[in-house]
């Protein structure tokens, strides 16, 4: 079997088979897992220069005033920020949080 004049032998166990096409399916295969590493690398150095644009913030006072909790106990309450653990009470009278101790 000729292609443009190279020589291609292909035998009855198909052309994958022996130790040729395990070295190109070895080879095949690196070239993938390259390609998509330095595919999550591009996108990673994309989306870290976005972070370092956007400022973070971060309250020491607790919720705004206007920050709806859920009800608890008989008691408005909120974990803000939310994921730190930090849990807040609303005072019905005055409207403000305050930590809960």
């Amino acid at each position: 079997f000729s292609i443009f004049c190279c020589t291609l032998a292909v035998d009855d166990e198909g052309f994958f088979s022996g130790t040729a096409g395990i070295v190109t399916i070895s080879i095949g295969s690196i070239a993938v897992i390259a390609i998509v590493v330095l595919m999550l690398f591009s996108m990673r150095s994309k989306s870290d220069s976005n972070f370092a644009t956007e400022p973070l913030t971060v309250s020491l006072e607790g919720p705004p005033s206007n920050h709806v909790g859920e009800m608890r106990n008989g008691y408005e309450v909120t974990m803000y920020p939310l994921g730190s653990n930090e849990w807040w009470w609303k005072d019905p009278s005055t409207g403000n949080w305050s930590r809960w101790n």
